[in-house]
């Protein structure tokens, strides 16, 4: 009976997740809050470890729970601290215009008002839509240097 209750916890431990909340810097590692105000630890690995830099940003993350933590298979950001449209990806040039393809939606999204930032870069966005597939760009968080650069 004992092992039959120590394989059940285990598996219960690491089912799927899917939570919301705000990103927070933690000790080890960026933390989730969710609306109901519990925080959980992220494991992050790859393009997720760039969580830590959205300190204020609404995101949702899919992983596996495990022992008060959650390992991030799979995020997408829900808004910005300003509460307007996200984007994420790594920033592209296409002739004169600057933009990126959203991991969400896998569509290109051009951007208006955009700053100096290296090809390349795994970026977050945050602004108002100016028309079909233009944003204004608000905020811009770096969350990965371009691939070759470190980080």
């Amino acid at each position: 009976m004992t092992r039959a209750l120590a394989v059940l916890i285990i598996v219960l431990a690491g089912c799927g997740r899917r939570l919301t909340g705000l990103i927070s810097p933690g000790d080890l590692g960026p933390r989730l809050t969710t609306p109901e105000g519990r925080e959980l630890s992220l494991i992050v690995e790859g393009d997720a470890r760039g969580l830590g830099a959205l300190s204020g940003w609404l995101v949702e993350v899919r992983g596996a729970r495990a022992f008060g933590a959650v390992r991030v298979a799979d995020w997408s950001i829900v808004s910005g601290p300003a509460d307007l449209p996200a984007y994420v990806g790594r920033l592209e040039r296409r002739g004169l215009m600057w933009g990126l393809t959203d991991r969400s939606t896998g569509a290109f999204v051009v951007f208006e008002g955009w700053p100096e930032l290296p090809v390349g870069a795994l970026v977050a966005v945050e602004g108002w839509i100016d028309g079909p597939h233009r944003v204004h760009v608000v905020a811009v968080t770096v969350l990965r240097p371009p691939d070759g650069a470190g980080g």
